[in-house]
């Protein structure tokens, strides 16, 4: 890993990437945590699993580490309001994080059409530099402060089959970054 940017032998970026139960977590160092995501999308080798905590989502960062050939499994902010688009079986749901820069509600609404289209098998991938399609896992973790309230995670996966990984499974590799 010294060749990359953002190893452990690479003091000028100020970034470590870790290996930890098989995946890899990113922690920016003198950057800032989306300027991290720019040094992991030069990545040449696919890393298994690139997990984020909810202050380094944003879709410029997403897009960007998708291009690494990593599976993606980030906290979002609870109030990020994506569009659903399917249900799964296991409780998770399929939702579409659109560019922010899209503001028309015409193309947003064939955006979310699309993505749909793709939950069920059918068309095309969306244009990445429009949108991706994630898979949403949210759960209550109560008392973590032990100031009587609990606590709900949001996550956003690139992993969107449940038989591929469960929700128990995706929550369990998220607070074992």
């Amino acid at each position: 890993m010294a060749d990359r940017p953002g190893s452990d032998d690479d003091p000028k970026s100020g970034t470590t990437a870790a290996s930890a139960r098989g995946g890899a977590t990113a922690r920016g160092e003198d950057q800032g945590q989306r300027q991290t995501v720019k040094a992991l999308a030069g990545f040449r080798v696919p890393l298994p699993l690139l997990t984020a905590d909810r202050n380094f989502h944003s879709f410029e960062a997403w897009d960007l580490a998708t291009r690494s050939g990593a599976a993606l499994l980030w906290r979002a902010p609870t109030g990020l309001g994506l569009p659903m688009v399917k249900v799964l079986a296991d409780g998770t749901y399929l939702a579409v994080l659109i560019n922010p820069a899209i503001r028309g509600v015409r193309h947003r609404a064939a955006i979310t059409e699309t993505a749909r289209q793709i939950a069920q098998g059918q068309g095309p991938e969306p244009d990445p530099t429009e949108a991706h399609l994630v898979r949403v896992v949210e759960y209550d973790v109560p008392d973590r402060g032990g100031n009587g309230t609990g606590e709900l995670i949001v996550l956003l996966s690139t992993i969107c089959d449940p038989a591929a990984a469960r929700a128990d499974e995706l929550a369990d590799a998220y607070h074992q970054r």
